[in-house]
Order: C-alpha cells, then sequence, then structure tokens
C-alpha cells in the first residue's frame, strides 16, 4: 500500500510549478538540520532520465523521508538550501541509510540555474569507494559551501538494488564531529558486544568441544559481518575492494547467518529426540540458505536476495512454530528460546515496515535492528549457558563414554583432515601442470607465428622482384602499363602489411608488444591511402587543409586508416560519397571519416570495438569482426583512442584521437 501511495503521490502532475516544500535555513546550532518535510520526490522507471531531463520533470512533496522500498525504479529528491545572515558556510550533508548503493547529488552552484552546468557533482554510496567520494567516510557525506543570502537547489538521483531509501541531515564542522563521535561509539559497543559474544562461544567450543557453541558463534560473527555491512562499516576497513563486493558480503553474511541458525535451533532445542520432522524442516530450509548466493555471484542481486528474504521467512516461522508447540507442553528450552528470539523478530519486523514506509526512517527505527539483535544475542547466549549449566550434571554422569566418543570423532577428524590434504596435494600439482602445460602452448603459439613471419618473406619478396623485372623489361612502357605495374605493387605492399598486423592481432592484448614509433604526417597518410583505393568505389572527400603531426607506427597507423575506411566502403554504399577530414582540435590530431549509410543501431554500439563482433544487419557481408577491434587496439596502443561520434541520422562517423607531435614532420 505504502509503494502505491508513493507511485502514485509521485506520478500525479502539479497544479503549479516551483517548489511545494520550504527551503532548509543553514543556521548553525548544536543538533544537525534535518532535511525531513523539505523533499519533493519523483520516480524515473526507465532508469535513463539525466539532470537535465529532471530540471523540466514534475516533483511532488513527500511528508518526511523518502520510503520507496524494494524497487528498480531510480528515484529523483530535490530541496533547496538557503544561507541566511551575513556570512557565508561550510556544511556537510549526511546522506542515509549508508547502504544505498548510488546517490549522485547536484547542488547548484548559482541561485538561478539554467541548465546541468550550472551543477556541481558529488556521488556517494556503498557501489561508490570510499576513495572516491569527497568526504572519505564510510558514511554518505557531501561537502559544500554557500555565500551569504544564497539559496541552492540541489538534486539527487537514487539507485539501489536494496530497499531505495533517502534521508538526511546536514551539520557544521562541530556538531559533525560530535555525531561521528557519538555514531562511532554506538557502534562500536555494538560491534564490541558481538565480537565479545563470538570470541567466548569460540573458546567455550575449545574448551568444552560443545557444537552448540560453534553453531552460535559462527551465527554471531556473520551477524556481525552483516551488520558492518549494512551500515557500511566494512568500506572504512577496505576502502578500495568493499564497493564491488559489498552485496557479496551482505549476501554471504545473510546465508551464513541464517544456515547457522538453523543448526543451532535444532541442537539447542534438542529436536532429534523431541521433533524429528521439525528438525528436518528447519535443517532443510538451512541448506537452501547458501544457495541463494548463486545468484550474486553472476551479478544479480535482488533475485539472491528475494530467494533469500523467502527462505529465510519460511525459517523465522518454522522455527517459532516449532519452538511454540514444545513450549505449550512446558518445555523450559523452547521457552527460553522464544524469550530470547522476540527481540530478534521485533528488530526484523520495524526493519521491513521502515523499509516499506510504513514508519518513519529515522535513526531510531534505522538503529533499533543492531540494537534488538544486541538483545537477542545477549539473551540468546544467557539461555544457552543456562541450558548447558542444567546439561552438565548428565555429562559428568557419562564422561567416560563421552570421552571415548570424543577420542573415536577425533581420530576420525584426523583422518578425514589428512586424506582431504593428501588430495589437495594431488590437485595443487595437477592445477600446476596443466599451468605448465598452457604456459608451453602459449609460447608454441607464439613461436609458430614467428616461424610464418618469417617463411611469408620470401614469396613476397619474388613476386615484388617480378614486378620489378615486368617493369625493366619493357622498352618503353605506356601509362596503362605503369599505372598497373604501381598498382600491382602497392597491393602487394598492402598485402605484406596486412599479414604483418594480422600475425601480430593475437599480441595486442599483449603488454609487451613493440611499437615502430616514428613522426609522421596523418593529413599525408589519409591522403596516400585514399590514392591507392580502386576506381569503382565510392567517392572519398578529403579534407586535410594542413599538415597534422603525430608520432606513430606507420604499419599500425596506415591499418588503422584502412580498415575504418574499408567500414565505410562496406556499409555506406557505393553511391553515396565518404569524407575525410584531418585536422588538430585543442592539440589533439583528429583523423574523422564519415559515411552516409543506414549508421548502427544504439543496441549494437556497446560491443562494436568487441573482438569477432558483427551485428545481425551486417553478418550479410564479408567479414569477421576484426577490423574495428584492431583499429581500436591500435588507437590505444598510441596513446589514443577511437570511439563513434553522434551524427544526423542516416550517417555513421567514427573519429581516432591521437596526441600531436611537438616537432615538425619532415617528407
Amino acid at each position: 500500500m505504502a509503494l502505491l501511495l508513493l507511485a502514485g503521490m509521485v506520478s500525479a502532475r502539479a497544479e503549479e510549478p516551483g517548489y511545494r516544500q520550504p527551503p532548509i535555513d543553514l543556521v548553525a546550532a548544536q543538533t544537525p538540520l534535518s532535511i525531513s518535510g523539505h523533499l519533493e520526490a519523483m520516480r524515473d522507471p526507465t532508469g535513463q532520465m539525466t539532470l537535465a531531463d529532471a530540471l523540466s520533470a514534475t516533483f511532488l512533496p513527500i511528508p518526511l523521508t523518502l520510503g520507496a522500498g524494494y524497487t528498480s525504479d531510480a528515484v529523483w529528491v530535490r530541496f533547496r538550501l538557503r544561507q541566511p545572515g551575513p556570512d557565508a558556510g561550510h556544511w556537510i550533508l549526511d546522506l542515509l541509510p549508508p547502504i544505498i548503493d548510488r546517490i549522485d547529488l547536484y547542488i547548484a552552484t548559482t541561485d538561478k540555474p539554467h541548465g546541468p552546468e550550472d551543477f556541481q557533482r558529488q556521488s556517494v554510496g556503498s557501489m561508490v569507494p570510499v576513495p572516491e567520494h569527497r568526504v572519505a567516510n564510510s558514511n554518505l557525506l557531501v561537502s559544500f559551501n554557500l555565500p551569504p543570502g544564497a539559496v541552492r537547489d540541489v538534486y539527487a538521483r537514487v539507485t539501489s538494488a536494496t530497499v531505495v531509501s533517502f534521508r538526511g541531515a546536514i551539520f557544521d564542522d562541530r556538531s559533525l564531529t560530535a555525531t561521528v563521535s557519538n555514531h562511532s561509539l554506538f557502534h562500536g559497543l555494538i560491534y564490541g558486544s558481538f565480537a565479545l559474544v563470538f570470541i567466548f562461544n569460540v573458546l567455550w567450543f575449545i574448551w568444552l568441544r560443545e557444537r552448540l557453541n560453534l553453531y552460535y558463534a559462527g551465527y554471531v560473527l556473520s551477524l556481525l559481518i552483516n551488520h558492518m555491512a549494512i551500515s557500511n562499516t566494512l568500506a572504512s576497513l577496505m576502502p578500495e575492494t568493499f564497493a564491488p563486493t559489498s552485496k557479496l558480503w551482505m549476501s554471504i553474511s545473510n546465508a551464513t547467518s541464517l544456515t547457522c541458525g538453523a543448526l543451532f535451533v535444532v541442537t539447542f532445542l534438542r529436536l532429534r529426540e523431541k521433533a524429528p520432522w521439525g528438525r528436518a524442516t528447519i535443517l532443510t530450509l538451512g541448506a537452501l540458505c547458501p544457495l541463494t548466493v548463486i545468484p550474486v555471484l553472476f551479478g544479480d542481486y535482488r533475485s539472491g536476495a528475494t530467494a533469500g528474504q523467502f527462505i529465510g521467512l519460511a525459517l523465522i516461522i518454522a522455527d517459532t512454530s516449532f519452538s511454540i508447540k514444545l513450549a505449550l507442553r512446558g518445555d523450559i528450552l523452547a521457552r527460553r528460546f522464544l524469550i530470547a528470539f522476540a527481540p530478534a523478530l521485533c528488530g526484523g519486523g520495524v526493519s521491513i515496515m521502515r523499509a516499506l514506509g510504513l514508519i518513519p526512517n529515522t535513526w531510531w527505527t534505522e538503529q533499533f535492528y543492531f540494537i534488538a539483535s544486541l538483545l537477542h544475542i545477549v539473551l540468546m547466549n544467557i539461555s544457552m549457558m543456562t541450558r548447558m549449566r542444567d546439561a552438565e550434571n548428565a555429562r559428568r554422569e557419562a564422561q567416560a563414554t563421552a570421552l571415548a566418543a570424543s577420542h573415536a570423532a577425533e581420530e576420525r577428524a584426523l583422518r578425514i583432515i589428512d586424506e582431504q590434504t593428501r588430495e589437495l596435494v594431488s590437485a595443487k600439482r595437477e592445477v600446476e601442470a596443466a599451468l605448465a602445460a598452457e604456459r608451453q602452448a602459449a609460447k608454441d603459439q607464439i613461436q609458430f607465428i614467428d616461424m610464418i613471419g618469417h617463411e611469408y618473406r620470401t614469396p613476397m619478396s619474388v613476386i615484388r622482384a617480378g614486378i620489378d623485372v615486368m617493369e625493366l623489361s619493357a622498352a618503353v612502357p605506356g601509362p596503362s602499363q605503369t599505372t598497373l605495374l604501381d598498382r600491382m605493387r602497392r597491393s602487394a605492399d598492402r598485402l605484406v602489411e596486412l599479414i604483418e598486423v594480422g600475425l601480430q592481432r593475437d599480441r595486442f592484448d599483449q603488454p609487451s608488444l613493440a611499437v615502430d614509433l616514428r613522426p609522421l604526417d596523418l593529413a599525408r597518410l589519409a591522403r596516400d591511402v585514399v590514392m591507392e583505393l580502386p576506381p569503382d568505389g565510392p567517392d572519398v572527400l578529403v579534407h586535410a587543409p594542413e599538415p597534422v603531426p603525430v608520432h606513430a607506427d606507420l604499419l599500425l597507423l596506415r591499418t588503422v586508416v584502412i580498415n575504418l575506411l574499408d567500414n565505410a566502403q562496406k556499409y555506406g554504399g557505393v553511391e553515396k560519397p565518404i569524407e575525410i577530414t584531418v585536422g588538430i582540435e585543442d592539440s589533439i590530431a583528429i583523423f574523422r571519416i564519415t559515411d552516409r549509410g543506414p549508421g548502427i543501431p544504439p543496441s549494437v554500439i556497446p560491443h562494436i570495438f568487441d573482438k569477432y563482433y558483427r551485428a545481425p544487419r551486417a553478418r550479410t557481408v564479408v567479414g569477421i569482426g576484426l577490423g574495428l577491434y584492431l583499429a581500436h587496439k591500435i588507437a590505444i596502443l598510441h596513446k589514443g583512442k577511437l570511439e563513434l561520434e553522434s551524427g544526423d541520422p542516416g550517417q555513421c562517423m567514427f573519429r581516432l584521437c591521437l596526441p600531436v607531435f611537438a616537432n615538425p614532420v619532415e617528407g
């Protein structure tokens, strides 16, 4: 219902333009300035809207904070800032919750912005590495300055694979320091308590070899990691690597907590003797939890999270149902479990209602989940210790039998470890042998290519010599004969170039590929290549009014020009001219080629430089999909770039950019 209400609210049309919410007056205060009550929002179902689109779109006010729930839509939020008084101000905006994937914040640089160029962009989020934040902190902090009397528009684009929500507070330096200190103290208390419970249970397991402590230690550790991921604390510990792996951390920790929790429940309640069917149900659900990580490994966090939520809900229902059933029979362990499990249920319920927008998204509702989790693990640890105390008397009576069984189990474990160690050593040797074979195969391939390159030069030398003999044998060669011999000579030279580049194409991905850089004129190269074209092709118009000096490998750069020209001839049509423009723009050498063909479909553009890729409409034309790939790689080798420019409909325009050579090109 909340999602439908928000969708209707942000999709309706406003009756009058402008802001509906008042601006936020930035005045120094001991407490942060909340942005709640000043926000206006708009949904972007396609996720393609730009800031320019948002500036002309319809926004409607939201009462407190944004709570869009689980949605794949992007949501735009806007508000205004005002700096009253005669003094300028330096402020820091703290955006929450920190688990949001990405928030692109645009702050106007003038009081009356006319377009996107009047905004300054800052990006933060759990998927944005901490070093890329303007303020390097695991919190999503954005700093800005406002001159006296300024009124600034602020737009924010919110996207997330988790719950899409948005709230925030504005601090001055003094209040931010106090808030960050309190925040660190609060989470330090939470994480420290989790760590103490974890260490206590690990030590208890080492002492008593009680599996219940091991399951509970795994459960507490996975909860600790999950909380640190949700609060973005792990970003401070792993500033470079956490952003691309944050969803994986959350998925693995969540699946591990559910699996360890299932093992803990069946062991704590002794369901093997009391409810075998319930034990089988809970263990089956717990075994399914690790499978929810698989979609996340392939980049589909939403599917994995949805499956994890359903399995987790089913597991919670099963745990609660069988516990209530046993508690009604007078089972003291089940009653203790229900008391300790109640805070976790309350915390999860509040978290879900906050995510769906059913309750306000405030600091307390956000932190309630952490507080409830802490209370839950403490109460559960007390219940577990009480259970272990009650079982100590029985343990003493069966000590001899338990000791013998323990020795047997330890021996079995050692045998398994020994067998697994031998298997690992054998597998390691096999992998090393496979790697060695792969390296040898790559070496043999390079040697084979070098041998072929050496062997083809001899017949090509014979062909060139034959052409020279034919030219010398003619007493007085006529114009047509001279033209034919020149064309044969150029064709032979081009064949040599094609074979040279073709034999090296598998080396373009290797950083050790040698490039013979020499000064040359890009404009002259373009004219020379066009002069060698057959007369039956489309007209090629070359606009190169002045020399364009570059430092490049003549063979490789010539291949780029020929491949681009060949591509334009194939798809531009024989009757439509091809235009080549060579010049210098902003100290960059530019080679631009334009044909008048059908153009390239938008869906194909991201793949045009992929190796062996061919568009569906191009598969009727002869080719193997290497021309643009080779041209793109050669441009990178020359510290330049090859890109597709957007032009008028019915044309295709490629642009080659190379560094300009400072010294003049001779000849």
